[in-house]
């Protein structure tokens, strides 16, 4: 699954969900829920990225650290569903 269809994945399962998770059970549920097949590395791997460009929050609760999706994510999340395939004209679909 290339980058950008991995990220549209976290953020999708977090603004569908409205959820605050932490790393490890992001991608339990993404595995359980979602059929992904990248790994907990790429999950935390993503989350953190996806938190240093604002796509997502880091939130501290009693130490662990959990994540949410920002405004800034679901307005991400909006475009990428808009753009079109490639080599054709029709949107993607929701992930």
């Amino acid at each position: 699954m290339p980058k950008p269809e991995r990220k549209a994945a976290i953020l999708d399962y977090f603004a569908s969900n409205e959820v605050l998770l932490p790393s490890g059970m992001t991608h339990t549920q993404l595995s359980e829920y979602r059929n992904v097949t990248f790994s907990k590395k790429t999950t935390r791997r993503m989350l953190y990225e996806l938190a240093d460009d604002g796509l997502m929050e880091r939130v501290d609760r009693g130490g662990h650290t959990l994540y949410r999706i920002t405004d800034d994510g679901r307005a991400w999340l909006a475009d990428f569903e808009l753009q079109p395939h490639e080599g054709t004209s029709e949107t993607r679909n929701a992930v």
